[in-house]
């Protein structure tokens, strides 16, 4: 009978509370969800890579670009694959959708997956995603306690908000590792704020900043900041487990996929797509003109803009580098401007993308409590990537108001900016 106020008294235990009824919640919605496959395009590409890594044809494991295809070669439409390839795949029951084109190191963990039926592999990998976002969202609410210096059931709140959120429920049905990557990206902007003498899990930290690298290059912006507040065991075990990690993949598969993604696939990262669901601003424009590739003047301005942000945001952060070393508040700032440029000026954004941001949003409410202006701010930006069917705007309105994800990127990026700027608090 007196659970509820005892709960609501002790802060802490409030807070448990909170994440642990999210978890069940969570966890058992996407499970529920997920006995019945509708929406498979995105996993098919690990599933298949798990079928072809289980009988070490690891020559076959990436696709053909088409010559003069505007996009990379992740997607149907846009690549072919080997007779051997789809002989592999066809004798264990081919599920068509997207194709592998990751760093060969992500190849391994598909393996596992080949042991299970597809729906079977399908149920687990939607559960462990599911848990993978509600890790970014506990890292979330610790980021809010580092930045306000206290406790607070604003924590244990924000964790319920943000993992029973339609865009938490996106980044798990598209079936994609975003959501494992918003849990690494959390490990690692926790690392960063933790103080020298509480900083016993830097192995960790670097186990996590390198697999963040490893799975969608995401991690590396961090680097800087990293370097200003003196993490160098952090480094030390990111660079070890990387070197670690591609001399296991060599041992197992050989150098051949190496050579094959470096001369045939990474080429082709850099372009962009124009679908409704990539939120990059290179991707927006294409849209607004009707286009598959900008015209030549248009995409020089557009790469030299790109490098300008990029270097005048590194030159801010060497200049408020005391300010980054001396405050929570101020770190999470550059990692924000790092993560948004990142975001924003990638060829590819794509609207889950935006749960790498949860372990941010603590920040971003507290900042929401220093200003009227901020919280404005705030609350338009985090209502415009709540609701991240970037396909359902379209057909209620159009460009430039149907890309709401990317403009509710860009007002929190400004958060960020501006947080950098000014320095402390």
């Amino acid at each position: 009978m007196n659970v509820i106020p005892r709960l609501w008294a002790d802060i802490k235990w409030f807070n448990r509370a909170c994440a642990l009824i999210t978890l069940v919640v969570f966890v058992s919605l996407v499970w529920v969800r997920s006995l019945k496959p509708n929406f498979v395009d995105d996993f098919a590409q690990y599933y298949n890579m798990g079928v072809v890594a289980r009988v070490d044809a690891w020559g076959e494991m990436y696709p053909f670009p088409i010559a003069g295809s505007p996009h990379n070669p992740g997607a149907t439409p846009d690549s072919t694959v080997s007779e051997d390839y789809q002989r592999v795949v066809d004798g264990r029951g081919k599920v068509d959708g997207a194709r592998f084109i990751q760093s060969p190191p992500n190849a391994l963990w598909c393996w596992p997956l080949a042991w299970m039926s597809f729906n079977a592999s399908y149920v687990a990998w939607s559960v462990l995603m599911a848990i993978c976002v509600w890790g970014a969202s506990v890292q979330g609410a610790r980021v809010y306690q580092i930045v306000s210096g206290r406790e607070s059931r604003w924590a244990g709140v924000m964790v319920l908000v943000m993992c029973l959120s339609p865009l938490a429920y996106r980044s798990v049905r598209c079936a994609v590792m975003s959501p494992a990557v918003g849990w690494l990206l959390g490990v690692a902007v926790v690392g960063a704020l933790a103080k020298k003498e509480a900083a016993s899990g830097a192995i960790g930290v670097g186990l996590a900043l390198c697999w963040g690298f490893l799975t969608k290059y995401a991690s590396a912006v961090l680097v800087p900041v990293y370097l200003i507040r003196g993490k160098w065991r952090e480094l030390f075990w990111a660079c070890a487990f990387a070197l670690a990690t591609l001399a296991i993949t060599v041992a197992i598969m050989g150098w051949g996929p190496f050579e094959v993604f470096i001369t045939r696939i990474a080429p082709t990262l850099g372009r962009s797509h124009e679908y409704h669901s990539n939120e990059a601003i290179e991707a927006f424009l294409w849209r607004i003109m009707g286009v598959q590739a900008l015209p030549k003047s248009i995409a020089i301005i557009f790469s030299a803009v790109r490098i300008a942000i990029g270097l005048m945001i590194l030159a801010m952060i060497w200049r408020k580098r005391q300010a980054i070393r001396a405050s929570a508040a101020v770190a999470c700032g550059a990692m924000m401007a790092l993560i948004g440029w990142m975001l924003l000026f990638s060829p590819m954004c794509w609207d889950h993308y935006v749960v790498y941001l949860f372990p941010l949003v603590g920040w971003l409410i507290w900042e929401a409590g220093q200003s009227r202006a901020a919280l404005a701010v705030v609350a338009i930006s985090m209502g415009l990537v709540w609701l991240p069917y970037t396909g359902i705007a379209q057909h209620v309105v159009r460009e430039p108001l149907a890309s709401h994800v990317m403009w509710g990127i860009i007002g929190m990026w400004a958060i960020g900016l501006k947080r950098l700027a000014r320095g402390a608090a």
